[in-house]
């Protein structure tokens, strides 16, 4: 026995309190090389349990940098076999975990929506079908497998009706948002995702309303809206075609006066921010920031509702709560929407066969501004959408509308 073998040999006794995970040693062999004997490289791994290093195994190597670059390699790929997903992906999405902080560290950070959402895939579909599943075993076939189940699931518990191809590929994608950081942190070496294909999808249907619905709706009273500033919101919603959110998160700072060249005052807002329903403001959906204009009748309403306010520090919400912090809920909003819309003649039933919702308010925007001619950019200005295709995908084609300021003024009671 050599030197280096006697000295391993004695760093391994089992007097010392502590032990390296590993030990590397030399063995001689029969060959020969330019005269010289040729060592080969073995290992044993520390047995905690037996407190004492197991079996030795070559390493195939002749040099012990090699041997140690080897091993390295090894005990990774040991590791990566032993973490299964639900061991690496749980709390991944939840508050404060490494994942999320990494995100909003780099300006990309995750929803309270989208984290919800993320979270209840989780821990709904994919750990139950794939959490004891070696993260480096899992393959494309078994993504595709995963696809195929998810479209047999119910959508709640006891329900006839299965989820639907887009949302089976929602699930998928936060499938994928892991494999992804297991890949950046370096536990899987390849990406299952590659060749995997999106389960086809109908186009989404949006509901919209038409112009005599619109103008019914606006023209009730008390029946339909209780609440004046309920009716503002929605009308503000119709006309600028700000998202729910976008109107949660207005403060009083964002709403500008202008004077238009016959007298009259108009609003301008500045809307650069959204209310997550986690309870906090964020920025927009498309990360910007844009200015979208207050017909005059409509700014008067709006004037009103910012002098009647019991709170009125600037960076407080036009639309508010009894919590001066706090703006209007979106329980509220939804409550106060299909209240009127009821009263306009739109029940639950032909509301859920039309598809409308709140948001159906941006689409009549935007179809509105489109279908009278003005330039699709300008639009996109108004509305706050990124790209030509989410402009399009928001068109309503109508033969029905006419003049954009004789509409405006008919719905809302001269706005030019």
């Amino acid at each position: 026995m050599d030197s280096e073998q006697l000295h391993d040999l004695a760093g391994s006794a089992p007097l010392r309190s502590q032990h390296e995970a590993y030990r590397i040693y030399r063995r001689r062999t029969t060959r020969h090389r330019n005269g010289r004997p040729v060592y080969m490289f073995y290992f044993s791994l520390w047995d905690p349990q037996r407190r004492a290093y197991g079996a030795g195994r070559s390493t195939h190597q002749t040099t012990r940098k090699a041997a140690e670059r080897w091993l390295a390699l090894y005990l990774a790929q040991e590791q990566e076999s032993a973490l299964t997903l639900q061991a690496f992906a749980e709390g991944m999405f939840t508050e404060g975990s490494e994942y999320l902080v990494y995100r909003e560290q780099r300006g990309r950070g995750l929803s309270w929506n989208h984290r919800q959402h993320c979270a209840t895939y989780l821990k709904k579909y994919i750990l139950p079908y794939l959490g004891k599943k070696p993260l480096a075993a899992l393959t494309t076939l078994d993504v595709e497998r995963f696809q195929g189940w998810l479209l047999k699931q119910p959508t709640r518990e006891g329900a006839e009706s299965t989820l639907t191809s887009a949302t089976a590929n929602h699930v998928a994608q936060a499938l994928r948002t892991v494999t992804r950081w297991a890949i950046h942190q370096k536990q899987i070496r390849h990406d299952p995702f590659v060749g995997v294909e999106s389960l086809a999808t109908l186009p989404r249907r949006r509901g919209i309303f038409s112009i005599a619905e619109v103008e019914k709706i606006f023209a009730l009273g008390a029946e339909g809206w209780p609440d004046p500033g309920a009716r503002l919101l929605n009308a503000l919603a119709c006309a600028c075609g700000l998202r729910k959110g976008e109107l949660q998160g207005l403060r009083r700072e964002c709403v500008q006066e202008t004077i238009l060249p016959d007298g009259r005052k108009a609003g301008v807002l500045l809307v650069n921010a959204s209310w997550e329903r986690s309870g906090r403001l964020k920025g927009t959906k498309s990360g910007r920031s844009r200015l979208a204009p207050v017909p005059p009748a409509l700014y008067a309403l709006l004037a009103a509702q910012l002098a009647g306010s019991p709170w009125k520090q600037p960076g407080l919400f036009v639309f508010y709560s009894a919590a001066p912090g706090r703006p209007v809920s979106h329980h509220k909003i939804d409550d106060d929407f299909e209240r009127a819309l009821t009263a306009g003649g739109i029940g639950a039933v032909e509301r859920k066969a039309r598809a409308l919702s709140f948001h159906s308010w941006r689409h009549f925007c935007n179809s509105l501004l489109i279908n009278r001619g003005l330039p699709v950019l300008r639009a996109q200005q108004v509305i706050g959408h990124t790209s030509l295709k989410m402009t399009g995908t928001y068109l309503h084609p109508g033969q029905d509308f006419s003049d954009v300021l004789a509409i405006q003024g008919e719905l809302f009671g001269g706005a030019k």
